[in-house]
């Protein structure tokens, strides 16, 4: 039995499976899609490329969400008024893929070990065994079954004032 979010008369499967096709236009992929708030739903949704580093470009996120509140007005999937969110996950997501490990190439990664220590660096390599962070200078090679959380995290140490 697939879940409907409250007040909902289609579940979120179902409408990321409506809304795939019009991301996908914009060379996108849907990363999450949840229902969020109390009397006034939010339905929000987080788009990114498919795969690799790099920024979702401006305009293709503003076409996609173009195209994603028309194809909510036909299928109408809440009763009465509900907010549109739509973006993208940014700073401060959890590595827990290999698509998520090679977007977050080239930019700041913390992670924490099974062991329990923590490694803090730029990510240099991933593969499908192995993720490589530069740590100060530092290279670590670790395996990814020793990893127990990461997230890649800002890095705002040369932002000018």
């Amino acid at each position: 039995m697939q879940k409907k979010p409250k007040n909902s008369k289609v579940d979120l499967e179902e409408l990321k499976t409506q809304l795939l096709p019009l991301v996908e236009e914009q060379d996108l992929v849907i990363e999450n899609l949840k229902v969020t708030g109390g009397h006034q739903s939010t339905l929000v949704i987080d788009l990114d490329l498919p795969d690799g580093p790099g920024q979702v470009p401006a305009e293709a996120l503003e076409a996609a969400t173009r195209a994603i509140s028309k194809k909510l007005d036909e299928v109408d999937p809440f009763p009465g008024a509900y907010f549109l969110e739509v973006g993208t996950a940014g700073v401060g997501r959890e590595l827990n893929t290999p698509r998520l490990w090679r977007r977050t190439l080239g930019l700041p990664v913390t992670i924490k070990l099974q062991s329990g220590k923590g490694v803090k660096g730029i990510l240099t390599e991933v593969d499908d065994e192995y993720v490589t962070v530069d740590c100060d200078g530092k290279v670590k090679r670790l395996t990814l079954e020793s990893i127990k959380k990461a997230r890649s995290r800002a890095d705002i140490t040369n932002i000018e004032e």
